[in-house]
């Protein structure tokens, strides 16, 4: 009889009173109450005019995975720190859908060089919360960040595979004083164990006797997003979600397959792929112009993954979602895939 250990991701998303994403909505208003309707809040305002003075509260079932803006990657989180945060450019609440517009700079970035140099200008008289001044040294930093790996855990890589593919750079606290800042990594609590009864069961019936441990989907970076961790543990089989940051084939694949963009924490390649043949179709359909004939290259690559078993999909989830009849100015934003909570309003008690 073979053993497994399996680990089962319990994915979470912040919920806004409807549990945070979903596509309900009210569609029309009879005899003072408000009937549901399919995908009502997509592709427009539902509800437009909230009060002022009112108080928007959101709830969540799960912490977020974190709050610092460098570590986290909940497309949740990333809308709901736009209300403690700012960017150079963001995501337009009155496109309705994927557009930027400006916010730290003065307008979007200018390119040149073939791509290759990004330029903004900051607004003057941007300020911290103390008053003192926002520096292009200030952003300088917080995109530096991204490359400390061994200091803070999660995350999105994407600006490291673009601005230092072969991995050079090491991140800002290398070279720090003695009085800047300092390592600090919280340890990994254990997670809770159970006996997950369907899963190991079925299992058990071909063979297979398996120990399920369950943990929240807000530790995932820290625990099977770290490899020594995973083998440490001995994990075995991972089951957790899984979708791209981008409706692209490399989006999708290279976080996934691509041996030379796993990381010491934050990992996406929970299967340890390690296959020379895959990273060279990679780079062979980044590199292709031609979107039909870059299809043809992801579509080779998924068939060499499903060949060689790396990962087993199981069910893409979907439900529906329930939210306050008080809540105004509702849209559900395509770039958070659910709905845009800075626009959100609030009317009535």
């Amino acid at each position: 009889m073979s053993a497994a250990l399996l680990v089962a991701g319990v994915s979470t998303t912040l919920a806004l009173l409807n549990g945070g994403q979903g596509e309900s909505g009210d569609g029309t208003s009879k005899h003072g109450t408000t009937e549901a309707t399919y995908n009502a809040a997509v592709g427009h305002i539902l509800k437009p005019g909230g009060g002022k003075g009112v108080t928007l509260k959101f709830g969540s079932a799960a912490d977020a995975d974190s709050w610092d803006p460098q570590r986290s990657y909940y497309g949740s989180v990333a809308n709901f720190a736009r209300y403690y945060t700012r960017q150079l450019v963001t995501y337009d609440p009155r496109s309705r859908g994927t557009a930027l517009t400006p916010d730290l700079a003065t307008s979007k970035a200018r390119i040149s060089h073939q791509g290759r140099t990004y330029t903004y200008t900051l607004r003057k008289g941007m300020t911290w919360e103390d008053g003192s001044p926002v520096t292009s040294g200030d952003i300088k930093y917080g995109i530096e960040r991204l490359w400390a790996a061994d200091v803070i855990t999660g995350g999105p890589g994407h600006l490291m595979e673009a601005l230092d593919p072969e991995g050079n750079y090491r991140g800002p606290y290398k070279d720090i004083s003695a009085k800047g800042l300092k390592r600090s990594r919280r340890p990994v609590p254990e997670p809770s164990s159970s006996n997950c009864p369907a899963l190991t069961s079925a299992l058990g019936k071909i063979g297979i006797e398996a120990k399920a441990d369950r943990f929240d989907g807000a530790r995932m970076t820290t625990l099977v997003g770290v490899p020594n961790e995973v083998r440490k543990r001995g994990y075995g089989i991972v089951l957790t979600s899984w979708s791209a940051d981008f409706p692209t084939g490399q989006a999708f694949w290279r976080p996934l397959v691509d041996s030379r963009t796993q990381s010491p924490s934050g990992n996406a390649n929970l299967a340890d792929v390690d296959s020379p043949a895959l990273d060279k179709l990679l780079d062979k359909a980044v590199a292709e112009a031609d979107p039909k004939a870059a299809g043809e290259i992801y579509e080779e690559i998924n068939h060499q993954v499903s060949e060689g078993a790396y990962y087993l999909p199981l069910v893409y989830g979907r439900y529906v979602s329930w939210r306050s009849p008080r809540l105004t100015d509702v849209h559900v934003a395509d770039a958070y895939g659910g709905y845009d909570y800075v626009r959100l309003g609030v009317r009535g008690t």
